[in-house]
Formats: structure tokens, sequence, C-alpha cells
């Protein structure tokens, strides 16, 4: 587990991190010359992370107002609903 001071200086040079995985993801499908490779890049490290979340961490998750809002989006309704309170 991540000490706590490495906890706060992620989330402090979060934006910064992720920026630089956007970046990496985009240099990828420029160097291959194909766009899809940079959302296959992103698209497997979000599977990554949820899938390490446990259940309090999934629920604020799916609770995030940016999650929140795309979930009012109609392709997306449905699937980003708060998970149920399963008394863990």
């Amino acid at each position: 587990m991540a000490s706590r001071k490495s906890r706060t200086r992620l989330r402090r040079g979060g934006a910064t991190w992720f920026r630089h995985l956007f970046q990496a993801a985009d240099e990828h499908a420029a160097a291959s010359g194909n766009t899809d490779y940079a959302f296959g890049d992103l698209q497997q490290l979000l599977v990554a992370a949820i899938s390490v979340m446990d259940y309090a961490t999934l629920t604020r998750f799916f609770n995030d107002p940016c999650v929140r809002d795309l979930a009012q989006i109609p392709e997306y309704q449905g699937l980003l609903e708060p998970l149920p309170d399963v008394g863990t």
C-alpha cells in the first residue's frame, strides 16, 4: 500500500501525471499512424484501475461529479449508476 505521503503527492501531481499518460497515448497513436491506439491504451489503463478498486473506492468513483455528468448522456444511462449498498 502506498504511504500517506506518496498518496498525497499523487493527488497533488495527479493532473500532471494524467497529462503525461494522455501524451504518451497520443504519441503511441502518432507513431503507429492509428489514432485507435490512443483510445486502446487509455481504455486498458482504465480497466486495470477499476479492476483493483475496492467497493468503497468504486462507490466514490461512480459518485464523482465527472462520472455523474457522463451518466446524463443517453449512451451512458444505466451504465454509470452508483453501486448498490451491499453492507460492506
